[in-house]
């Protein structure tokens, strides 16, 4: 059986900072390469933010869920990720790429986004066990721009983080 982790040239993890906030750092061992910020203490609204751009995501809709993604500071989306009930979810770029966010594990561990072939580009492992850091991102970024690479790891921590705490939320109540 062939490691799929071994077509990938770059592994990060993803950190919740200590500031007791929803703020995320995606690093190595040694720098911060991106970071996802929550708007509020409650809400859907967070700011990502790396060395290739800073884009809000919001996450709308209940039997249709949908993130739309906009620049920062400015009024209008550059793309929306359409949730599917089939696994694979579409994302819509304004410049007219397409991605497929999708389940890549029978047990739900893993998560990842496939190009417009459906060939994986990059993975995203929450770390449930919660030693060390709270996720992993596997990627190779020879397979698309690094703008939209980055937007993609972004956003696929964002729905992993996003959700995993509407969970928690729910478990509480």
């Amino acid at each position: 059986m062939k490691n799929e982790t071994s077509e990938f040239s770059e592994k990060l993890s993803w950190y919740k900072n200590n500031s007791g906030k929803r703020i995320y750092e995606l690093k190595d061992d040694k720098k911060v390469f991106s970071t996802i910020i929550w708007l509020k203490d409650t809400g859907t609204l967070a700011e990502a933010s790396c060395q290739y751009g800073k884009w809000t995501f919001k996450r709308a809709g209940f039997f249709k869920p949908v993130i739309t993604i906009r620049k920062f500071n400015e009024p209008f989306d550059i793309g929306h990720l359409n949730f599917s009930w089939t696994n694979d979810s579409e994302l819509i770029l304004k410049n007219g790429h397409k991605y497929y966010f999708s389940n890549t594990n029978l047990w739900r561990q893993e998560y990842g986004f496939k190009d417009i072939n459906k060939k994986l580009i990059l993975r995203t492992i929450p770390n449930f066990n919660k030693r060390g850091s709270d996720g992993f991102a596997y990627f190779n970024e020879k397979e698309i721009p690094s703008d939209e690479l980055y937007l993609l790891l972004n956003l696929s921590w964002y729905i992993i983080s996003s959700y995993s705490d509407d969970e928690s939320i729910t478990l509480l109540i």
